[in-house]
């Protein structure tokens, strides 16, 4: 017969052994995009979403309810579609909807743009500077590229990486992807009026653009088109988060983030 202090040994190393297993395989449902929901006993996939802004520190409504202050994650949540929207004082409100399938991480950085940027005149010798940037020559174009756009394509310009190009055609903003195993073009955004202008953000992941005397931002998926200033002509510079234009004889400047 086995003693009754070597009995209580095998029985808590029992239960310790068998909260590990447990513990490992929580966390292996959870690793895998699983949560356990008791009461139907099953195991239900669940995704993640995280969301970031820049400036931080804002706002993120979950399907119309205030969920956190950005960045944050968004964990175990069920499959379906879910609406974002990012509000911070003084910026213009990001939005955008997502779905989420079984396993997905969804990754979203929100650029905030400035609600009602400020213009400033710009004097010597920052506009000496500025005034040769807007003689800027249009970006050359191989013809065998320029054969698979549409007629009327113009206002060239690549990204950073050199794979895709950004244009215009009429009253549509267009992209061009060149790549050795995916060569496309595509629709990010069509209007009424004709647009007079394109030019990639810095960061290329945002477009601006002239359409009916507005300068306007879009994302390059085709979301959060948004109205920056209105433009009294096509022609803008860009450095850094400054945008440059022309009134007249003056130089004005604005920033717009």
């Amino acid at each position: 017969m086995l003693p009754d202090n070597f009995r209580l040994h095998l029985f808590v190393w029992f239960w310790v052994v068998l909260s590990f297993i447990l513990l490992a395989f929580l966390l292996i449902v959870e690793a895998s995009g699983y949560i356990i929901n008791p009461k139907a006993k099953i195991l239900q996939p669940t995704g993640i979403i995280l969301v970031s802004s820049q400036p931080k520190g804002a706002n993120l409504y979950l399907n119309g309810k205030l969920y956190d202050q950005t960045p944050t994650q968004i964990k175990d949540l069920h499959l379906g579609i879910y609406h974002l929207k990012i509000q911070l004082d003084q910026y213009q409100d990001w939005e955008k909807t997502v779905q989420l399938k079984a396993g997905q991480l969804i990754k979203e950085r929100a650029v905030l743009f400035i609600k009602e940027p400020k213009i400033e005149t710009v004097t010597s010798p920052e506009r000496e500077k500025v005034i040769p940037l807007f003689a800027r020559k249009e970006t050359s174009v191989e013809e065998s590229i320029k054969a698979n756009l549409p007629k009327g394509a113009t206002d060239f310009a690549w990204n950073k990486r050199g794979d895709i190009l950004l244009y215009r055609c009429g009253s549509e903003i267009r992209v061009y992807f060149q790549k050795a195993s995916q060569k496309n073009d595509r629709v990010i955004a069509r209007f009424v009026h004709e647009v007079q202008k394109v030019m990639w953000y810095p960061d290329f992941q945002h477009i601006l653009f002239v359409v009916n005397h507005e300068l306007r931002v879009i994302e390059i998926e085709g979301t959060n088109n948004t109205k920056l200033l209105p433009l009294p002509s096509a022609d803008f510079v860009v450095l850094g988060n400054t945008i440059y234009f022309q009134e007249g004889q003056e130089v004005k400047k604005v920033k717009v983030q």
